[in-house]
């Protein structure tokens, strides 16, 4: 082979490679070409404004491969859980009608969201803080939302919805409710809506949000102390004695009162919860139900709760005692107990008897935590054949009352009785012994619940500031037995329907109490008499509103004189001393009541004009108009007396109460300005408004707030997105009067 055609051999055999290769290898046909990429999917949208794509780890995988999020049945829920301040690490679960669930963690903003894809509603979430407290509940009935998020918030608001719902289908709380009476009391939900929206409208309007069409569930809110979040700063919610959550309004400076506390350990819940405590008091708060009883004290100072001292929360001590002996004297007379006493229990009470001639008496003892003591007389004496009255037929035993199926009847001396109930809801037995004409109980009585039964139910309801209580006591129920309580005899009146089911007391109907609107009073009769001396009114009397007063005046001879008249819920009573006397031509005069006036309280009223003088027979109404004190007295002319008629007002009107507003940020649509500069809390009277300004861009704007008597309303707020033109930037206020402002103190 030639020298030179020996180096290209490497050169040819690369150059024929690459010919096949470009022909297939030589087989006859060209390659397949590679497949193309998947398609990209599109994010999808959430309720913050924002989206998350579709590949994102949070939709799992599809079930035929590939990111959740492509799915096109993939769903979603999320929203906020606050109570006025985010509460963030809290452990959200939903669960789905089929009984699904699902659950995240809140961020710190309270912010969470779910995978619900192929879930189906209604839906019942609960929330558990951080550490470990079932917080608040809701539910929601929206339909699932294919490449969508749905909004369920979970606040104290969606927590007093789901309460309601939960008592309407006889539970007796937020915390029982679920899937299954979400759809069985689907037609009650209007009704808990409006019956919330009317507790707290005022606070729905404060915030700037239509009363209307709030939805506390789907109205997606941030915590940021305006509009959704507002209303939540001014409303307290917290759990009454049975298991239902209740919401009040409170000022935005008090704080909502504790649910629970700890101390060595130990989870003590509020039995006594006001609600909310206003700013700069303190609140002792107390848990009297066991397995743990304790009290804890808490101060609040403009929003913020702080513990004060030392929180208590332990098992409660009940030492039973040792039994006492079986002897005791009176006098010279010693007794033996006919029966050996044994060891009481603490809060048990023992009474021992002797009914053996030729001395007869009895002793009680009572244990209180590991100490006995006596109770009452204790009798001894030598025995006599005076008989006893009949028994009562009814008794108690740790509060439950039993009733006798016999009447009970008298006694001789040296005999026994022994009652018996055995009707449910109680039941339980009771022996008496007579002893020389001394009833004593013998033994230990008994007197429990039956099998199935229960407590008698609270006597007393509240709904929003009414409270109600029952016209009469409450008695414990039998099992499937109902009770409708009411309240007919005001101020407040209303209902409330319990019925107990195997032991478990619970509400047949949502309770209803409200403020009766007091009657008003018939007109008086238009003659009276004073000494034998008949007076007749000019005018003929009309009926009289209930807290208002009338006066009756008869200027006409031959006699004269007034009468006055108090109307109170339908009730009429007289005021002062009426008069009637004959005409005289005597007038009287007004000196000194221009300067002088009158007095009522710590109040002086001085009137706006005096005549110089007055008919004999005639009466005069003197009139205060002008502030700071306001008032009327009426005076009649006798004789040459001045003399007063009716009821006499001098008044001063409350001192209006001024407000605190701290705005940094506000919005309008998609704009958010902010203040040039951070005020702080600022102090507004009662009757001004302040203004904060942004005028730095890019967003320019301003907050207007007014002061009513301690309640804020927006009277402008504005904001739009700042062109750069000489016009288009509104007017700062004058740093100056910013620098004025009152700070809240």
């Amino acid at each position: 082979m030639s020298r030179f055609v020996r180096p290209m051999l490497p050169v040819l055999f690369g150059l024929v490679a690459v010919m096949l290769g470009s022909c297939g290898g030589g087989g006859g046909g060209d390659a397949p070409p590679p497949p193309p990429p998947p398609p990209a999917c599109a994010p999808i949208p959430d309720s913050t404004g924002g989206s998350l794509a579709c590949d994102d780890p949070f939709w799992g995988t599809a079930p035929g491969g590939g990111p959740g999020g492509a799915d096109g049945d993939s769903a979603g829920a999320d929203g906020t859980a606050g109570d006025g301040r985010a509460i963030p690490n809290a452990a959200v679960t939903l669960t789905d009608a089929g009984g699904q669930t699902r659950s995240a963690t809140t961020d710190a903003q309270g912010y969470y969201r779910i995978n619900i894809t192929r879930f189906t509603p209604p839906f019942v979430l609960k929330l558990v803080t951080a550490d470990g407290e079932e917080r608040h509940h809701a539910f929601s009935t929206q339909a699932v939302k294919k490449r969508g998020f749905i909004t369920i918030n979970i606040t104290g608001l969606t927590d007093k919805l789901a309460s309601d719902l939960a008592i309407a289908g006889g539970q007796s709380g937020a915390r029982n409710l679920t899937p299954a009476i979400v759809t069985a009391q689907s037609g009650q939900i209007p009704t808990v809506r409006t019956n919330l929206t009317q507790t707290i409208r005022n606070q729905i309007t404060a915030a700037g949000l239509n009363p209307d069409t709030f939805d506390p569930i789907t109205q997606f809110f941030r915590p940021n102390l305006q509009g959704h979040d507002l209303v939540l700063e001014t409303v307290a919610v917290y759990i009454d004695n049975n298991g239902a959550t209740q919401v009040v309004p409170k000022v935005q400076s008090a704080c909502t009162a504790p649910r629970r506390w700890v101390a060595g350990g130990n989870v003590c819940t509020t039995s006594n919860s006001p609600g909310f405590i206003p700013s700069g008091t303190t609140g002792r708060f107390n848990d009297s139900s066991a397995p743990l009883v304790g009290s804890a004290d808490f101060s609040c100072s403009n929003g913020t709760l702080t513990p004060v001292g030392t929180p208590t929360c332990a098992a409660p001590v009940n030492q039973p005692c040792n039994a006492p002996t079986a002897s005791w004297t009176v006098g010279a007379s010693s007794c033996t107990s006919d029966a050996a006493p044994g060891g009481l229990a603490s809060g048990q009470s023992l009474t021992l008897t002797d009914s053996q001639s030729p001395t007869t008496g009895s002793i009680t003892y009572a244990c209180s935590n590991g100490s006995l003591s006596q109770t009452g007389t204790a009798t001894c004496s030598t025995s006599s054949t005076t008989a006893c009255a009949a028994p009562s037929a009814t008794w108690s035993v740790g509060g439950t009352s039993c009733q006798s199926a016999n009447t009970p009847t008298a006694m001789s001396s040296g005999t026994q009785q022994t009652l018996t109930d055995s009707t449910a809801p109680s039941s339980g037995s009771i022996t008496y012994a007579c002893t020389g004409g001394n009833l004593s109980v013998q033994g230990t009585p008994s007197c429990a619940l039956t099998s199935g039964s229960c407590a008698a139910p609270p006597g007393t309801w509240t709904t929003g500031s009414a409270t109600c209580t029952a016209d009469q006591t409450p008695q414990p129920l039998a099992n499937q037995q109902a009770v409708e309580l009411a309240d007919t005899t005001g101020p407040d009146t209303g209902n409330a329907g319990w019925i107990c089911r195997d032991g478990r007391l619970s509400p047949q109907s949502i309770p209803f109490c409200q403020t009766t609107v007091p009657s008003a009073c018939n007109a008086p009769s238009r003659d009276w008499q004073v000494e034998g001396r008949t007076c007749s009114a000019d005018v003929a009397p009309t009926g009289i509103a209930s807290g208002s007063t009338a006066t009756l005046t008869d200027n006409t001879s031959p006699n004269v004189g007034a009468i006055s008249y108090a109307c109170s819920n339908g009730t009429l009573t007289l005021t002062g001393s009426p008069s009637c006397a004959a005409v005289t031509t005597s007038t009287c005069s007004t000196a000194g009541l221009a300067n002088s006036g009158w007095t009522v309280g710590n109040n002086t009223c001085t009137p706006d004009s005096v005549p110089t003088s007055v008919a004999s027979g005639s009466t005069i109404v003197l009139t205060d108009s002008n502030a700071p004190s306001t008032g009327k007295l009426t005076l009649q002319c006798m004789d040459g007396a001045l003399i007063t008629v009716g009821e006499t007002t001098c008044t001063a009107p409350p001192v209006a109460q001024a407000c605190t507003a701290n705005v940094k940020n506000w919005n309008d649509s998609t704009f958010v300005c902010s203040a040039d500069e951070d005020l702080g809390d600022v102090l507004i009277p009662s009757g001004s408004s302040f203004t904060w300004i942004d005028s730095l861009g890019p967003f320019v704007g301003s907050r207007t707030l007014a002061c009513s008597n301690g309640t804020l309303n927006v009277v402008n707020s504005n904001c739009s997105f700042f062109t750069g033109g000489p016009s288009s930037a509104p007017k700062a206020t004058a740093p100056a009067a910013k620098a004025r402002a009152p700070r809240a103190p």
